[in-house]
């Protein structure tokens, strides 16, 4: 068997084929009926490969794999890829007996090949690098209550914008593009096109002057509004690690530069903070919250300096033991009480908790697909649920997840009637569960 042409094609909504993934090697594996690898090529700078000594009149399993392998031993998994490249589509190829066109199901690299007396060619494997998305953090002036801010660039706060192998390589405003805005401001609103936005709202052919921040009374105690979005290439295709736009607003503090830091290690959160100087201020409460909105007092208050015109540092450990199970991250702010009672804050820092899965639903409204994207660190597998308001299953399935990143896709969702729904996700290892709310348009 050979591929007389690209073995590893993009999908053709985003152009012409690449070379190998990340300048990895990657090899091509026939494994026979037994389970065990009957051929082995390493595919070609140019994603092409060739089985020039493979049996007629035999079933094999074609798969893709970074791992190496010898010959005769049990076949590595499919598409083990580097970090950010994943399957999009099998074909079949030509003169293929075990079938025609694009395979059908969930892409995984590997496909069955059935020969016969002819060559069997062009069967391709489809992969690509993921889209990533650009963190901001944009100075404004202090706003006030119901001052609308453009992120249109210019003058105004920059433009969304990120990077795609494909449709972007060196990096691009996401003028015309597609948008997914992953998490709205907890003290602000986000609109675009004058329509509230809510979270896992999804924009297509987006247009910056049409996205604005509306500063709420919710945000006059704090010092910067966050949302996170995620850019959507042209294979449909979301970045799976959201990037974080925030506007600051520098305000006079009675300890002039309170900047905080936050580090974890193992279960002991420890908040770092320091200041430039110190004039009438009395003590420091360390905050704490799991969603960046709710926040409670943890610890002892520390006592600041009074009156200093050196840098004074300060820290707090915090035994975050308890929460691990409930959340992947942890925010905390530093309040700061000077003499007269008034108080300010200090920056928002948060320590992750890798352990935790990233598990998330989009577009958001639906109007006939779903796709789930799982971040995970091992192997594992979901039981799914897609359940009306009443808890009523609708539709249910269980999927097998590989280390890293994966995406499922349900569909066939036409004749749905529009409202809300459910989408729940269990792991069946550990029990964890995530329930994700959508909304059918």
């Amino acid at each position: 068997m050979r591929n007389d042409k690209n073995g590893l094609v993009d999908n053709q909504v985003n152009g012409p084929g690449k070379d190998n993934p990340a300048s990895t090697t990657l090899y091509a594996y026939l494994v026979d009926a037994s389970d065990a690898v009957a051929f082995k090529v390493t595919v070609n700078t140019d994603g092409t490969y060739s089985f020039p000594l493979a049996e007629v009149a035999s079933t094999y399993t074609l798969l893709v794999s970074t791992s190496n392998v010898a010959l005769g031993t049990t076949p590595p998994p499919s598409a083990s890829l580097p970090s950010t490249w994943l399957p999009v589509g099998e074909t079949y190829g030509t003169n293929n007996l075990a079938g025609t066109g694009n395979e059908a199901g969930t892409p995984n690299g590997s496909i069955k090949v059935t020969t016969g007396t002819s060559n069997v060619t062009n069967v391709d494997f489809g992969i690509q690098c993921l889209p990533n998305s650009d963190s901001y953090l944009s100075p404004v002036n202090q706003p006030a209550v119901n001052t609308v801010i453009t992120l249109s660039g210019g003058i105004n706060p920059p433009v969304l914008s990120g990077s795609d192998p494909e449709d972007c390589t060196s990096g691009c405003v996401l003028s015309t593009k597609s948008v997914i805005i992953d998490l709205v401001p907890v003290n602000a609103e986000l609109y675009y096109n004058s329509t509230l936005v809510t979270s896992g709202y999804a924009i297509n052919n987006f247009n910056p002057t049409l996205l604005q921040v509306k500063i709420t009374a919710a945000a006059m105690g704090d010092t910067s509004v966050i949302f996170n979005y995620s850019y959507v290439d042209a294979a449909m295709m979301k970045d799976p690690t959201p990037a974080t736009y925030k506007l600051i607003w520098l305000r006079p503090l009675p300890a002039e530069g309170l900047q905080a830091e936050a580090t974890l290690s193992g279960d002991v959160s420890t908040v770092s903070w320091s200041t430039l100087s110190e004039q009438n201020t009395s003590h420091f409460i360390v905050e704490r919250s799991i969603n960046n909105k709710d926040y409670a007092p943890v610890g002892k208050q520390v006592q600041a300096a009074g009156s200093s015109a050196v840098k004074s540092k300060y820290q707090l450990t915090d035994d975050i033991a308890g929460l691990v199970q409930q959340t992947s991250a942890i925010y905390y702010r530093v309040k700061l009480v000077d003499i007269d009672g008034k108080t300010k804050y200090s920056n928002v820092v948060v320590v992750r908790l890798s352990a935790q899965m990233q598990v998330n639903a989009w577009p958001n409204p639906f109007h006939s697909n779903i796709t789930i994207t799982v971040n995970t660190e091992k192997a594992t597998a979901f039981r799914i649920r897609l359940m009306d308001v009443s808890g009523k299953a609708l539709q249910q399935m269980r999927k097998e997840v590989s280390k890293g990143i994966s995406q499922i896709n349900l569909n066939e969702f036409e004749r749905l009637a529009a409202g809300v729904y459910l989408l729940e996700m269990t792991e069946e290892k550990s029990g964890n569960k995530t329930i994700q709310r959508l909304i059918k348009n």
